[in-house]
């Protein structure tokens, strides 16, 4: 009988099968296993469309004003103090339970970087860990594995806000589709279930028969072209945000750190957009409802 898939947990990973201008290669080594799991989680960026270079945008939504210290202090309040810190080593509990002594640097450090258009490389490093997804049938392929991303908090916390002032603006005007659910406050998936289950029985009043199509983009992060992205940011008048141009968000390069068994590649890459940190969710939210 054919064994049954384990739930993933040995940390070593096998040698790695992959394909290498369709001739099947080979990854023995941390180091080959850590170049070819980075060209799957990071694909080369998509070619930029020239088309794009001269268009005209409207007028972008108005800033709601700065950054405050009630927003930083609802961020750090929301930290689960114990998970894993970013490449900086700081845990959320030191932040969350000194918010009262740090929220005076803190707060004139995120005007600058918002005012300025400043962007901290340091924080957005993370550090890149390769976990096994359970019950896979064998583990020397390239798509039994996930990455899992450790931030550093002083990142999250001032993207968590920027995602929140993106949501407000699509919120106040009314900038995404009357029936779209995904990422949009106050509306879950059980509303748009009750929303299809409604308009399958009317149809089938009518006497019609109803057929529904559900569709999973795979790789839709890592694959979206970043100019694109902004392009229809700023065609939704969200361009810029909190003074910010999204831009420096999505298009700013960040070193990508893979990490297998114990050791630690550092993959510099310019490939993808900003996919990784809590603004992903809101500008994915307006790319797809194009």
């Amino acid at each position: 009988m054919m064994q049954i898939g384990g739930d993933g947990g040995k940390a070593r990973i096998p040698t790695l099968i992959h394909r290498t201008s369709k001739v099947e290669a080979s990854a023995n080594t941390n180091s080959d296993k850590g170049w070819v799991l980075a060209k799957v989680f990071f694909p080369e960026k998509p070619p930029t469309d020239a088309a794009l270079e001269n268009c005209t945008y409207p007028d972008q939504c108005e800033s709601e004003g700065s950054i405050t210290t009630e927003q930083i202090k609802a961020q750090l309040k929301k930290l689960k103090p114990f998970k894993a810190p970013g490449p900086d080593g700081i845990l959320n509990v030191v932040l969350s339970k000194s918010t009262d002594l740090i929220i005076a640097r803190m707060l004139p450090i995120y005007k600058a970087m918002l005012d300025k258009s400043l962007m901290y490389k340091l924080w957005k490093e993370f550090a890149m860990v390769v976990l096994r997804k359970p019950s896979k049938p064998r583990y020397d392929t390239l798509k039994a594995y996930r990455p899992i991303a450790l931030l550093n908090t002083m990142w999250k916390v001032i993207t968590a806000i920027i995602a929140n002032h993106i949501t407000y603006i699509t919120k106040k005007h009314q900038l995404l589709p009357a029936n779209h659910f995904g990422g949009h406050p106050g509306r879950t998936t059980t509303d748009a279930m009750h929303l299809l289950t409604n308009k399958i029985k009317v149809a089938w009043r009518a006497g019609k028969v109803t057929s529904v199509l559900f569709l999973d983009i795979e790789g839709a992060f890592p694959n979206a072209n970043p100019e694109k992205l902004v392009h229809n940011l700023r065609k939704r008048r969200v361009g810029i945000v909190t003074g910010l141009p999204v831009a420096n968000l999505c298009l700013q390069n960040k070193p990508k750190i893979a990490q297998i068994g114990k050791e630690m590649r550092e993959i510099c890459s310019n490939r993808s957009f900003e996919h990784i940190s809590l603004i992903s969710c809101p500008i994915w939210v307006i790319l797809g409802s194009f």
